[in-house]
């Protein structure tokens, strides 16, 4: 959802198996070794995942203003 909100692809942003494993990794390190925690797709998507998994959050997405926004939900 938060590569299609950016127009992005998202077989080239991540695989399931990275997020996977950026959230087995938070006890260790931030994911600094994954390929969605460097660059354009840590600004992109990276960051957002991050504190998704942190903060335990759940997000909402709708469709507003023709792209798709997220909203946390505490």
């Amino acid at each position: 959802c938060l590569c299609t909100g950016q127009g992005l692809d998202a077989d080239l942003m991540t695989s399931r198996a990275e997020v996977g494993k950026l959230y087995r990794s938070l006890g260790d390190t931030d994911g600094d070794g994954l390929r969605v925690m460097r660059g354009w797709r840590r600004e992109a998507v990276g960051d957002a995942l991050l504190q998704m998994i942190r903060a335990g959050t759940a997000v909402q997405f709708t469709w507003a203003d023709g792209g798709l926004h997220a909203t946390r939900i505490a």
